[in-house]
């Protein structure tokens, strides 16, 4: 057999078992192969997605920049460089999110002037940017949230009838 039949074969044989593993205990593949991918997914686009839902704040930072500086009678330009005030988008501080059963959920700090509202309109759009089924938001503390993906379609008889945590 050549090499390519035969790489093609074990592709073919890991999907089939992940498959298999996904479709037969939805749980330990999602604790060991879903979790994983999905808290890298989160935590690497939440700065784009907390600036797309309005959830971050302008700071002003020292920032070490270059500045044009006047024009030589040759046409190059000088530049000069120092250190000045500049505004930066600054997100929430976020958690790694944690899984549950079928979901995960994630603790963030807020920033000033943050109200719960905001977190609450924006639920919506963070369900869209993740992509996920919805998004909840709850406050197990001062000065925290939690969102919170719960499961979309997976329920069993023993799920339904335990106490849920708030966060």
């Amino acid at each position: 057999m050549s090499d390519a039949s035969v790489w093609s074969a074990v592709l073919a044989a890991t999907a089939a078992g992940l498959w298999a593993w996904r479709r037969w205990h939805y749980p330990s593949f999602w604790y060991l192969v879903g979790y994983p991918i999905t808290a890298v997914s989160v935590r690497a686009s939440w700065r784009r997605v907390a600036l797309g839902c309005g959830l971050t704040k302008k700071r002003q930072r020292w920032w070490f920049t270059t500045v044009p500086g006047a024009i030589a009678s040759t046409g190059i330009v000088r530049v000069k460089r120092r250190f000045q005030r500049v505004a930066v988008d600054t997100k929430p501080f976020m958690w790694l999110p944690l899984p549950t059963r079928y979901g995960w959920r994630v603790t963030l700090h807020t920033l000033e002037g943050q109200t719960p509202g905001d977190y609450a309109d924006a639920a919506e759009r963070l369900a869209h940017s993740w992509g996920v089924h919805a998004v909840r938001v709850s406050s197990p503390g001062r000065g925290g949230w939690c969102f919170r993906r719960p499961s979309a379609t997976r329920w069993s008889r023993s799920t339904t009838s335990r106490r849920r945590r708030s966060c």
